[in-house]
């Protein structure tokens, strides 16, 4: 083979490792590392570096490994419904203020008695929504957020599935997004309008 192509595997197999150390979602981190690995276990092979290829085969076992034991995760969220002002609430909350404040800038640890559903795999809180239920059938928004570790939309859905089944809200708003979270929301069924953005239930 080319000893330029060859080259060009390594490279390639080298930045996506580099790469995947960017990601704040683990998931995205393992697959696109697995990728990496791979790609430069193949180079290492190429070129008879067999303890490099090797290093880069146990990587990407490790890498399987634990996406598997991540999807086995997914399924074990469940949900704690409490209230914004309870204190497992405004210490999660605390915990991950700066990081709640670079998507929501005008947030507040205070703001009353919300409605909050606490999103825990086992007994580790991973994702929070508070918000102003108006009534049986509408819920109003304030916070949506999930752990860096977590943001690859698994909590998201887990979430509005389980509210959809228990809960009946007909109706579901958020006044405003960052472009990033406009995504999210969009993703989650949500549909832009002049005063925010809205997700409506359709009845079975």
């Amino acid at each position: 083979m080319n000893s330029m192509i060859v080259e060009g595997i390594g490279y390639v197999g080298s930045a996506l490792v580099v790469v995947s150390m960017l990601m704040t979602s683990v998931k995205k981190l393992r697959i696109i590392n697995s990728i990496g690995s791979a790609i430069f276990a193949f180079y290492a092979l190429l070129i008879h570096s067999y303890p490099t290829a090797i290093m880069n085969i146990f990587l990407l076992i490790i890498n399987i490994h634990n996406i598997i034991r991540l999807k086995q995760n997914e399924k074990n969220y469940n949900v704690i419904e409490c209230y914004k002002d309870e204190s497992i609430v405004q210490l999660y909350l605390g915990a991950n203020l700066e990081d709640i404040r670079r998507f929501f800038p005008d947030f507040e640890l205070g703001g009353g008695h919300l409605k909050t559903y606490l999103i825990c795999t086992g007994s580790q809180p991973v994702g929070i929504m508070t918000g102003d239920e108006q009534s049986e059938e509408r819920y109003d928004i304030e916070l949506d957020y999930t752990t860096p570790m977590y943001r690859d939309l698994s909590v998201g859905n887990f979430l509005f599935e389980h509210l959809d089944k228990n809960k009946g809200y007909k109706v579901m708003s958020f006044s405003r997004a960052s472009n990033d979270h406009e995504k999210y929301l969009l993703h989650m069924n949500f549909h832009k309008t002049e005063e925010g953005y809205i997700r409506e239930r359709v009845s079975p």
